[in-house]
């Protein structure tokens, strides 16, 4: 039988993906405040922008054709998509009309 530590401790390690959506065009440090804001939720992982072609979008139906600018990120600690798109929102000088979260596993 396996040792409490080794067994429960390890596998109850979880970690919350989040696809975050931006629109616009991003100043090149953005990528750094984004990761600074979500250590408030430990942040573990944050990938590389990834941008899409401009064009109008579902997500921002009222910004007309806009760069949409893609981050997945991964947090350790429990947060729901709104509290993550908030907290970017207040913390990294973003317009809240601008994000769009979505957790990485769901359908959308």
């Amino acid at each position: 039988m396996k040792a409490f530590k080794a067994y429960y401790l390890t596998e109850s390690a979880k970690t919350f993906d989040f696809r975050l959506r931006i629109a616009g065009e991003l100043p090149s440090d953005m990528l750094n405040k984004i990761k600074g804001v979500l250590e408030a939720y430990k942040v573990e992982k944050v990938s590389a922008t990834k941008r899409l072609p401009i064009q109008e979008t579902p997500e921002f139906p009222n910004m007309g054709p806009v760069e949409v600018n893609i981050v997945d990120v991964s947090v350790c600690y429990p947060c729901t998509d709104e509290q993550v798109r908030t907290l970017v929102a207040e913390r990294a000088g973003l317009s809240i009309a601008r994000i769009k979260v979505t957790p990485a596993n769901s359908p959308y």
